[in-house]
C-alpha cells in the first residue's frame, strides 16, 4: 500500500542510494575522526610518529591513513591479523608493558572506545597528501586567503533577478522560475501538479507536524476561490502548533537535551525554558538576525525584547543553547575538559549558524577551511570569558515592580526618621535605658523571665519617659548573674578578647591578599550582577529586615527584597595563586562556589574541586569570615566567585581575600567598633559614651553621610531590639508588615540556564591542541575570512548579520529549503566548506539568501513564499514525458526537483499523528517536559522516575530527552541523539521500524483507542472505513480497498466472535503499519 510513484531504472536507484549513503557517512565519519581522532594522535603522537618527529621511533608514523596501515617495525596498526586486537589499541590500552603509547599516561578509557569505533567503522582519513618527512607546521603553506578566493561559500552574495522561462504557467513564485530553468537547462521537465488532498497532507505535516482533519480537507475542496491555498497556508503559520514543529528542527541543530549523559546522567537546569523560547520565536516569526543576536550575545543586550504577555526577559533564554553539551562529573583533566566542552560549543556554533566546521582547527589550521587555528581560538576566548548562570525570568516583572514598591516606602520612612523628634531618632539616648534597665535589675535582682508586664518596669518607664517594651529588652540583654558583666566584657577596651580580637584580625589582614572591597558606590571592577535583586550602583537604603535595618556603606548586598533575593553576583576571572579564598559577608541560605575553568557539575558530584560549593550559608546576622580552602592543588587554574540567591534568600558582602592562613571566627565585636574605639569603664562612662557615638551616626544619618561602624553598631542595637523609635515605630511596624506581604505574594521564580557576561580575556593558541603548550596571544574576534572583527561577543553577534556576511542568510535559506524538499540546495546542510557538496542552484540560493534579508529575515515569508510554489505543489510523480535514462544520467537524485521528493515523516510526527487520531493529543503548550517512558531493558545509572507510555497525551516536543534513556521509539524512526549539530537527519529504513509500528506498546494502545472511537460512531462500516482511511492519509479509498478491508475485519470479527471496538482497533493497527502512513508524497 505505497504510494504510486513511477520507478526508475535499477541504475537510477542505485546511483541515487550509494551516492546519498556515501555523503551522509562522510559528513559524519569526518566531523568524528576530526573532533575525536586526530586531535588525539596530534597532541599524544606527533611528536614521535609523524613527519615532524626528530626521529621515527619504531618506523611507524601516524600522520597519514596510508602509514598507520602499512605500520612500523611491528607491522600494521590497524590491521587485525589472526583475529588479534589491532597493534593501535593494544599500545593504548596498555596491556603489554613493552608497548605502551602514549608512553607517560594512558589515555582515558572514553577515548580508546573512540579510536575502538573509527578502526571499526574503517578508519575514515579525509584524501590529503603524506606529509613530507622532516616537515613543520608551517603557516606559509595555509593560505586563507587563497582559500577564500576559491572556496564559493566565502563570496559575496549576488541577487539574481529570475530568469526568463517559457512556461509561466509553472512558475508561481520567483523561486519556480530558477527551478524551471534549471530544468530546463537539462532539457528535463517538472511534474504536474498535485492533487488537493496530497498537497494539503503534505503542506500540514511540514509546517505544523500533525495531519488535517477530515472536517478540514472537506473545507479546502469545498473552497474553488482563487486563494484557497494561500488561506491554508496563512491559517498553519498562524497556529501555535507551527512553533512546536519548526522549534523541533532547530533542536536537532543545538542537540538539545535535558541531561548531562556521561556515567550518571546528572539533570540540566530548566532546559524546558530554552525549548518553550524556540516555540514562542518561530510563533513571532522573531527576525532571524535577531534569534541569532540573542543565541549567540542575549545577555549582553541593554535593550533586551520581553515577553509580550508576561514582560519576562526573552533574549536572554537563547543563549542557553552554549550548554546543551554534554559533562563529566569528574574528568582527570580539568582543562582538558574545559577545552573539549569548548570545542563542542564552537563545533555547534560553526555549524548551526555559518555551515562551517570550525573545530576542525583546534589542534592546527583547518586542513580544507579558510580558518586558522587563531581563528578557532580565538572564538573559544569568549567561552573562557564568559560564565554560565541560572537566570531568574521575573515573570509579570513582579519582583521587579515589589522591589519598586518597597523602596518607595523605605525611602519616605528614611526621610521621616532623619527628622528631628520625636518622628526621629534624635529624642533616644542610650544611656537612660542603660541607667534605668541597672537600677530595676540592681534593686531586684530580677531575671527576664518575670519582668515582662511587671509593674517595676512601666513604672519607671513612666516616670522617666521612657518606652517599656524597649526598656524590658535592655533589661534582658542586661540581665545575669554579673548584671553588667557581659557588657562590661565587651565594651572594656583592656578585655583580653578584645586585644585578642584585634591582633588576629590585623595579622589576617596582613598575610592575606586582598580581591575586591565593596566600598565604593559601584561593584569593584570586573564584578557583575545579574537579575533583580543586586542594584549595579549602591544605594543607600532601609532593609524591611529585621536585624539588618539600614544598608552598609561599605558593604553591598541584596537589601530590597532581603527574604526573597534572586540573582547571582559574579566575580571576574581570578588566577588561583594561594590556598584559600575568604569571603567577608553576612548571609542567609546562599551558594557559595567557586568556578574553576568553567566546570559546573560540582553542585551534583564532589568528586572534583571539593569544597569550592557552599550550599545554604547562613551567618545567623552576623558578618562572618566564610573560607573556601583547599585550593592549593589547583593553583594555576581561573576561577570566578558566584554567590547565588534563589528565592528565599539574602546577602551582604563586605570585602574578598585570598591567602593561605585560617579565617577568624565569627564574632560581635565587629558591630561594636564605633563604642569600643571610644573606650570603656564604668556604667556612666558607658551609657555617655553610647549616647556620644548615637549621636554621632544620628548627624551622619540625617545627612547620609554616616560610617561603616556606625550603620553597624545602628543594626546591632536594633537586632538586639534596643532603640527606642519614638513615634517612628508605627511607621517602621508599618513598613516591615507591608514588605512582609509584599514578598509573601511574590510567585516563585522561573529560572533559565543562559550565558553570562564575564571577564574580557585574552586566550592562547593551543600547540597541537594542547592546553599544556601555550603558543599566540588571542583576543575575541570573529573569523579572519569574515573580517577578524574584534569586540565583545554582541560586537560578534552584529558582525555575524551583517549584510555583506556570505555565510548566515545562505544557511538558514537552505535550512528552510531542506526542511520543506527533503534536501537542500547545498545538500550537507551543516558543512559549506570544501568537504561539503557544493550548491545545485547556486542562483537560487543566492536568490533566497537575498530575498530572506530583504525581508526582514522573515523564516515565515520564506516558507511561505515555497509552500505556495509550483516547486512545492509538484506531484511526486514523474512527468510522463520525461525520458527516464536522461533523468538516471543528469539527475538521479532529483536535486532539480522536477517531481516533489517522497519523504518519511519525522518520529514526532509519526508519534503525534497516532495520539490525534486516537483522541489522546493534549494540545496544552509549554511547561516542563514529561520524563521519558522506561521499559524494563533500559537500565543503568542516572535512571530517573518513568513518564507514562503516551507521555500524557503531549506532543513529542514536551518528551524529555535524557541522554542515558532517549525514547526507543523516537530513535527507531531517527530522532538524532542529541550530542552534535544534526542539520539532516538519516532517514533509514530498517526492520526495528516494522516492528515498532507492529509492537510496541504505546502504539498498540494508540490504535485500540482510534478503533474504539470509530467503532463508536453512528455509521455504517464502510462509512467508518472511509473516515479512518481519510484520517490517515487524507483520501478515500477506492470501493475495491473498501471490500478488501470489510473481509479483513469480518475475518477479525470471526476469530474473536463479533464486529467490537478491538476489530476496528485491528484495522487502525494496518493502516498504521501501511508505508502511506508515515510517507509524504
Amino acid at each position: 500500500m505505497f504510494c504510486n510513484v513511477k520507478k526508475f531504472r535499477f541504475v537510477g536507484l542505485a546511483t541515487f542510494f550509494s551516492s546519498f549513503f556515501v555523503l551522509a557517512l562522510n559528513g559524519e565519519e569526518q566531523a568524528f575522526f576530526e573532533s575525536k581522532i586526530r586531535p588525539v594522535l596530534a597532541q599524544k603522537c606527533y611528536e614521535c610518529h609523524s613527519a615532524q618527529a626528530n626521529k621515527t621511533k619504531g618506523g611507524l608514523r601516524l600522520d597519514h591513513i596510508s602509514l598507520i596501515k602499512k605500520g612500523g617495525d611491528t607491522g600494521s596498526a590497524i590491521e587485525s591479523i589472526d583475529g588479534l586486537e589491532p597493534l593501535l589499541l593494544e599500545v593504548l590500552s596498555h596491556e603489554n608493558p613493552d608497548l605502551e603509547m602514549p608512553p607517560k599516561e594512558k589515555l582515558p578509557v572514553s577515548v580508546i572506545d573512540d579510536f575502538k569505533r573509527w578502526i571499526e567503522d574503517g578508519a575514515y582519513w579525509p584524501e590529503e597528501p603524506i606529509p613530507v618527512l622532516g616537515s613543520s607546521v608551517s603557516r606559509s603553506s595555509f593560505n586563507l586567503e587563497k582559500r577564500r578566493n576559491e572556496h564559493w561559500c566565502w563570496q559575496p552574495i549576488v541577487k539574481p533577478p529570475p530568469p526568463s522561462v517559457a512556461n509561466i504557467e509553472r512558475v508561481r513564485k520567483p523561486l519556480d522560475a530558477f527551478v524551471q530553468n534549471n530544468l530546463a537547462g537539462k532539457g528535463i521537465l517538472p511534474s504536474l501538479p498535485a492533487d488537493r488532498r496530497t498537497w494539503m497532507r503534505r503542506v500540514y505535516f511540514d509546517l505544523i507536524g500533525l495531519p488535517p482533519s477530515p472536517v478540514e480537507i472537506l473545507a479546502f475542496l469545498d473552497d474553488s476561490g482563487p486563494d484557497a491555498f494561500n488561506k491554508v497556508v496563512d491559517k498553519l503559520l498562524a497556529s501555535p502548533h507551527f512553533g512546536e514543529k519548526w522549534a523541533r528542527h532547530w533542536m536537532d541543530l543545538v542537540r538539545y537535551a535535558e541531561t548531562c549523559g556521561h556515567e550518571f546522567d546528572y539533570p540540566l537546569e530548566h532546559p524546558h525554558e530554552y525549548r518553550d523560547y524556540l516555540i514562542r520565536a518561530f510563533n513571532d516569526d522573531l527576525p532571524y538576525d535577531q534569534l541569532l543576536i540573542e543565541h549567540v550575545a542575549g545577555d549582553l543586550l541593554t535593550k533586551p525584547r520581553l515577553n509580550a504577555e508576561k514582560k519576562f526577559n526573552e533574549s536572554i533564554i537563547g543563549t542557553g543553547f552554549w550548554f546543551f553539551h554534554e559533562a563529566v562529573h569528574a574528568p582527570t583533566d580539568p582543562k582538558q575538559d574545559n577545552a573539549d566542552r569548548i570545542e563542542n560549543q564552537l563545533d555547534v556554533f560553526g555549524k548551526t549558524f555559518l555551515g562551517l566546521t570550525i573545530g576542525c582547527a583546534r589542534c592546527h589550521d583547518h586542513k580544507f577551511d579558510a580558518i586558522s587555528d587563531k581563528d578557532y581560538y580565538s572564538l573559544a576566548a569568549y567561552m573562557q570569558g564568559s560564565t554560565r548562570q541560572e537566570y531568574p525570568l521575573d515573570i509579570d516583572q513582579k519582583h521587579e515592580e515589589a522591589t519598586r514598591e518597597i523602596s518607595k516606602s523605605a525611602r519616605k520612612l528614611l526621610s521621616d526618621l532623619r527628622s528631628d523628634a520625636p518622628l526621629g531618632l534624635g529624642a533616644f539616648k542610650p544611656s537612660d535605658y542603660l541607667k534605668s534597665a541597672n537600677e530595676l535589675l540592681s534593686g531586684g535582682g530580677k531575671t527576664p523571665s518575670t519582668l515582662p508586664g511587671s509593674k517595676e518596669v512601666e513604672s519607671l518607664a513612666a516616670d522617666r519617659g521612657l518606652n517599656p517594651e524597649v526598656l524590658l529588652e535592655w533589661c534582658r540583654n542586661l540581665s545575669g548573674k554579673a548584671k553588667l558583666g557581659e557588657w562590661n566584657r565587651k565594651f572594656t577596651k583592656e578585655s583580653k578578647e578584645w586585644k585578642d580580637r584585634i591582633d588576629q584580625n590585623l595579622k589576617f589582614v596582613e598575610n592575606t591578599r586582598e580581591l575586591a572591597l565593596f566600598s565604593s558606590p559601584s561593584l569593584p571592577d570586573g564584578w557583575k550582577v545579574s537579575g533583580h535583586s543586586f542594584p549595579e550602583v549602591k544605594t543607600e537604603f532601609l532593609s524591611p529586615k529585621p536585624f539588618f535595618f539600614i544598608s552598609s556603606p561599605d558593604r553591598f548586598g541584596a537589601t530590597v527584597l532581603p527574604n526573597r533575593f534572586s540573582g547571582n553576583l559574579r566575580s571576574p576571572l581570578y588566577v588561583l595563586e594561594e590556598d584559600r579564598i575568604y569571603l567577608r559577608l553576612k548571609a542567609e541560605k546562599v551558594f557559595v562556589r567557586l568556578v574553576l575553568d568553567n566546570f559546573h557539575m560540582a553542585k551534583f558530584n564532589s568528586l572534583l574541586f571539593r569544597g569550592t560549593l557552599h550550599k545554604n550559608v547562613s551567618t545567623k546576622g552576623q558578618l562572618s569570615w566564610l573560607s573556601i580552602s583547599g585550593l592549593n592543588k589547583y593553583k594555576g587554574h581561573k576561577g570566578y566567585l558566584e554567590i547565588t540567591g534563589k528565592g528565599n534568600s539574602f546577602v551582604e558582602i563586605e570585602q574578598v581575600r585570598t591567602g593561605s592562613i585560617g579565617a577568624p571566627g565569627p564574632n560581635e565585636f565587629h558591630s561594636l567598633r564605633a563604642l569600643l574605639a571610644k573606650g570603656t569603664g564604668p556604667e556612666d562612662t558607658l551609657g555617655s559614651n553610647l549616647d556620644e557615638v548615637f549621636a554621632e551616626f544620628f548627624t551622619g544619618f540625617k545627612s547620609g553621610k554616616f560610617s561603616q561602624e556606625q550603620a553597624d553598631l545602628l543594626n546591632w542595637l536594633e537586632q538586639k531590639k534596643l532603640i527606642d523609635w519614638g513615634d517612628g515605630l508605627s511607621a517602621i511596624v508599618e513598613f516591615r508588615k507591608k514588605a512582609q506581604e509584599i514578598e509573601k505574594a511574590l510567585p516563585p521564580e522561573r529560572y533559565a540556564t543562559t550565558m553570562g557576561r564575564g571577564t574580557d580575556y585574552d586566550g592562547y593558541v593551543y600547540v597541537r591542541g594542547s592546553h599544556r603548550k601555550e603558543g599566540d596571544k588571542v583576543t575575541g574576534r570573529s573569523l579572519t575570512a569574515l573580517g577578524a572583527q574584534e569586540g565583545d561577543r554582541l560586537a560578534l553577534a552584529k558582525s555575524l548579520v551583517a549584510k555583506d556576511n556570505p555565510l548566515v542568510s545562505r544557511v538558514m535559506a537552505n535550512r528552510i529549503w531542506h526542511y520543506m524538499f527533503g534536501r537542500g540546495i547545498v545538500p550537507t546542510t551543516d558543512d559549506f566548506g570544501p568537504m561539503g557538496q557544493v550548491p545545485d542552484n547556486p542562483e537560487l540560493l543566492d536568490w533566497l539568501a537575498g530575498d530572506f534579508v530583504e525581508n526582514d529575515w522573515s523564516v515565515k515569508r520564506m516558507i511561505r513564499e515555497i509552500a505556495l510554489s509550483y516547486t512545492y505543489r509538484q506531484s511526486s510523480k514523474t512527468n510522463p514525458t520525461n525520458s527516464l535514462s536522461k533523468i538516471a544520467e543528469l539527475d538521479p537524485n532529483n536535486a532539480g526537483l522536477y517531481r516533489m521528493p517522497v519523504r518519511r515523516i519525522t518520529s514526532e510526527a509519526i508519534r503525534d499523528s497516532l495520539l490525534a487520531h486516537s483522541g489522546r493529543l493534549d494540545r496544552k503548550m509549554f511547561g516542563p517536559s514529561i520524563a521519558v517512558h522506561r521499559t524494563a531493558f533500559m537500565t543503568g545509572r542516572g535512571g530517573r522516575g518513568s513518564g507514562p507510555s503516551d507521555g500524557g497525551g503531549r506532543r513529542s516536543i514536551y518528551g524529555s530527552v535524557y541522554r542515558n534513556f532517549l525514547s526507543p521509539f523516537m530513535l527507531a524512526f531517527d530522532q538524532p541523539a542529541p550530542f552534535g549539530t544534526k542539520g539532516r537527519r538519516t532517514v533509514s529504513n530498517v526492520p526495528a521500524q516494522s516492528l515498532a509500528l507492529l509492537n510496541d506498546p504505546f502504539v498498540v494502545d494508540q490504535c485500540n483507542l482510534w478503533g474504539k472511537k470509530i467503532h463508536q460512531l453512528s455509521a455504517s462500516n464502510e462509512e467508518k472505513i472511509s473516515k479512518m482511511h481519510e484520517q490517515a492519509f487524507g483520501s478515500l479509498p477506492e470501493a475495491e480497498k473498501i471490500d478488501r478491508f470489510v473481509a479483513f475485519m469480518t475475518r477479525q470479527s470471526s476469530l474473536r466472535g463479533k464486529m467490537d471496538e478491538q476489530v476496528w482497533g485491528d484495522l487502525a493497527h494496518v493502516f498504521v503499519n501501511s508505508k502511506n502512513f508515515i510517507y509524504l508524497k
